[in-house]
């Protein structure tokens, strides 16, 4: 059954107004409407404005929920406790440069929020993603406002689950209430802006047992945490929860289950916090992963650490590697990623100390220092990379005990800062490293072997460390487990075994003999990209139809497949058969894996869009002028 797209009206809402069916007119569908959707709209317009196309434009933006321009991590209908990782005054949906965005007055999020409320924002505060979501959908309806003359902008509220290839276009497929439908326009330029996949499967496998009939398990498995108001209601008042993960969507839950469920939260992050329960909550919460550590908290600003790169720089990189493509991880990379973190921890250390490490000269002559160093301060404890990555040793992890005493030393870390906590200034190092590391990493510049461990070893542990949560939600942790909400006892990759007589899991430790069970398991993770088991109809039928293939590193001897799409340098995806599909370009995590850390709410990072706007403008002028 055929459709047309919804004219975007002054409200934003669709409506049944059908679009004007003028002749030669540029169809261009944007698949994705949260931030990098946003982005990508950005840019076409201010390109359109800047250049006019001289024929008419639809742009069609899908989005799977209602709230364009926020998307599903940002929607605006959020409790306000679920609060952002990243400071105020880092977000920013307009770029700096050239052409000018359509809006008459872009404003940054600090700026917006100081307009809002009549009084000066805090830069280095953490705002909600409900605050965010609103800053972004405003943005969008000023993008629609102010769009350039001959551009009509479509909002779609749908998942498109296939483009049908028509000679050089394509006719979009759209699940919408349960009906597929197809669209009745011919769109001439794709771009892919879906987000983070759906969970790959719905029911885990159980070590021995393979996979679980979800029958058995219904009402016990929840393999998504978001929205949280609606994922969460069916856990019942006090029933055990086990949780994997231990990240932000963790913490997520946590509070979803404690703080929005009535309980309430006294004192400050400066003098600790205390828990109050509303008696709505579960009676224990078993979080759990397979490293066992939380992630490092941190503030809107850590103070004034080190700031320059030594080693992993990238003059020196350039002229180390110039264009390789079989860049040795362990061998090339690691040793110069290990100083930077060295270096940082012993600044610091040294100046607490009264002393100056001295870097200008060889590293040999930085070690000799540190060595000395420790001969006079033998009170001092030696910092290495894999303590740092591997801090806790596997008996520890399980005991409740020796987690809180470890995320107390992170919190007080985080709080002195990374001008005055050694710890907090070796941490804040992978966020210098990781612009400079994405450079020698995209596009399988890594040899396999390498780009396999990596992901595999290091990728988390560094994200674990440098994109962790504001203080304030892991002292709500840390106030949540003094009241007896959370039990750190299993946190390390326990068993877990479903006993169908108690209609519970049974949660056992691996190295003595304390178990409990759980009548819930919730999946608090966020699924890492791989289109070879992406449950989402699009990446599947993409790849039915030869439009996309997954990305291998190989080097004729060994490969490897980080389960992502081959993409060429522009974003364009790779076919069946290598060559560049023209008229799609992904944007944002789609490029995951080819690419390293694309942040959501980043503008510079992996930036495709802003040549591909420029690129759409100069084919609607080619295709006009053969017209």
């Amino acid at each position: 059954m055929p459709i047309n797209s919804f004219k975007l009206a002054s409200d934003l809402e669709e409506t049944n107004l059908l679009p004007d069916e003028q002749p030669h007119t540029y169809h261009i569908a944007i698949i994705g409407g949260g931030p990098k959707g946003l982005y990508g709209l950005e840019r076409l317009l201010a390109n359109l404005k800047a250049e006019p196309a001289g024929s008419p434009v639809a742009v069609h933006l899908f989005n799977r929920s209602p709230y364009f321009g926020a998307g599903d991590v940002y929607r605006p209908d959020q409790p306000d406790f679920l609060i952002m990782n990243y400071s105020n005054g880092n977000i920013n949906m307009w770029p700096d440069g050239e052409p000018e965005p359509v809006v008459p007055e872009p404003l940054s999020f600090t700026a917006w929020l100081e307009n809002r409320k009549g009084k000066p924002a805090d830069p280095n505060g953490f705002a909600s993603r409900a605050q965010v979501g609103n800053y972004l959908s405003e943005g969008f309806k000023k993008m629609a406002a102010n769009s350039p003359e001959g551009v009509t902008l479509y909002t779609l509220h749908g998942e498109v689950t296939d483009l049908i290839p028509e000679g050089e276009t394509y006719r979009l497929e759209l699940e919408r209430e349960n009906e597929k439908l197809v669209m009745d326009h011919r769109f001439h330029q794709i771009l892919l802006t879906t987000g983070h996949p759906r969970p790959h499967s719905g029911f885990p496998e159980m070590p021995g047992k393979g996979k679980i009939d979800r029958k058995e398990w219904e009402g016990h498995f929840i393999d998504t945490i978001y929205p949280v108001q609606q994922q969460l209601s069916t856990v019942r008042s006090r029933e055990n929860v086990l949780v994997k993960g231990l990240g932000l969507t963790f913490i997520d839950a946590v509070l979803a289950l404690t703080e929005g469920r009535g309980g309430s939260f006294s004192g400050t992050v400066e003098t600790g916090m205390t828990y109050h329960p509303s008696g709505l909550e579960p009676h224990k919460i078993y979080p759990y992963s397979r490293t066992g550590l939380p992630m490092f908290p941190r503030t809107g600003n850590s103070g004034a650490g080190p700031e320059e790169l030594l080693y992993f720089r990238e003059d020196l990189l350039e002229q180390q590697f110039g264009d390789r493509n079989d860049i040795d991880f362990r061998e090339e990379l690691l040793p110069l990623i290990r100083r930077e973190f060295i270096v940082s921890y012993y600044q610091v250390l040294f100046r607490n100390n009264g002393l100056q490490l001295n870097t200008g000269h060889s590293y040999a002559a930085v070690e000799k220092q540190i060595a000395i160093f420790h001969r006079d301060h033998p009170e001092e404890p030696s910092f290495s990379l894999e303590d740092l990555l591997s801090p806790l040793s596997q008996p520890a992890l399980g005991a409740h005990e020796a987690f809180i005493q470890y995320l107390e030393q992170l919190l007080d870390a985080a709080k002195a800062g990374q001008e005055y906590s050694p710890l907090a200034a070796a941490v804040a190092t992978w966020r210098r490293i990781s612009p400079v590391f994405n450079r020698f990493y995209s596009f399988g510049r890594l040899d396999p072997d390498g780009h396999r461990e990596f992901l595999q070893n290091y990728a988390g542990h560094f994200n674990r460390l440098a994109y962790g949560p504001p203080v304030e939600n892991m002292e709500k942790i840390r106030a949540l487990a003094a009241a007896g909400c959370l039990d750190f006892s299993f946190v390390r990759a326990p068993g877990i075994e479903y006993h169908p007589e108690l209609e519970a899991f049974l949660i056992t430790h691996a190295h003595h003999p304390l178990h409990t069970t759980a009548f819930y398991w919730i999946d608090a993770r966020v699924p890492g990209i791989d289109i070879e088991q992406d449950v989402s109809a699009l990446y599947q039928n993409l790849q039915k139809r030869d439009l996309i293939r997954p990305f291998e590193n190989t080097n004729g001897r060994v490969s490897f497949r980080p389960g992502c799409l081959d993409l060429d340098f522009d974003g364009h995806p790779r076919d069946a058969r290598g060559r560049p599909v023209k008229n799609i370009t992904a944007y944002g995590t789609p490029t995951e894996g080819i690419t390293y850390d694309n942040d959501t709410l980043s503008r510079s990072r992996n930036d495709f869009v802003s040549k591909w706007a420029l690129k759409v403008v100069q084919e609607i002028k080619v295709k006009q002028l053969r017209s």
